[in-house]
């Protein structure tokens, strides 16, 4: 990840996800690899994020997550 990126962090207690500076977006549904709504983490392939302020859902895939993790070595 860049350092002109904006930086954020996932987290699954809250059901959010958490940007750099406080802004908070919720986290309204997680896929799985058969295309189904999970209520586990582990499972999860997809995020379903709820942003403002027009309520639009973005999808977030969690391999993209992950490969970002690898490549700046934090976890």
């Amino acid at each position: 990840m860049s350092a002109d990126r904006e930086r954020f962090v996932v987290d699954f207690l809250s059901m959010s996800v958490v940007y750099e500076g406080g802004f908070s977006v919720p986290i309204v549904g997680m896929i799985d690899r058969f295309d189904e709504e999970t209520d586990d983490p582990d499972e999860a392939e997809e995020l379903l994020i709820l942003m403002p302020p027009d309520g639009i859902v973005v999808v977030m895939d969690m391999a993209d997550l992950d490969r970002a993790i690898e490549a700046t070595g934090t976890a």
